[in-house]
């Protein structure tokens, strides 16, 4: 886990909503060393995806 020192451009629309009601948000990506997403050279590596099932499998045994 690395914590954002300052938000995404994603994060815009999820602060408009928690101003209405609490949330949390996180990211699953491919490392700091890889192409931005919406890039060309982008590709998103489908071996991380046991990764998102494991974080949404924890939060909900919570």
């Amino acid at each position: 886990m690395v914590e954002m020192k300052e938000a995404f451009r994603a994060s815009e629309d999820f602060g408009y909503y928690t101003k209405l009601t609490k949330g949390a948000m996180c990211y699953i990506g491919n490392g700091d060393d890889y192409p931005h997403i919406h890039t060309y050279e982008y590709d998103f590596r489908d071996e991380i995806i046991e990764n998102a099932v494991e974080l949404f499998k924890g939060l909900a045994e919570i």
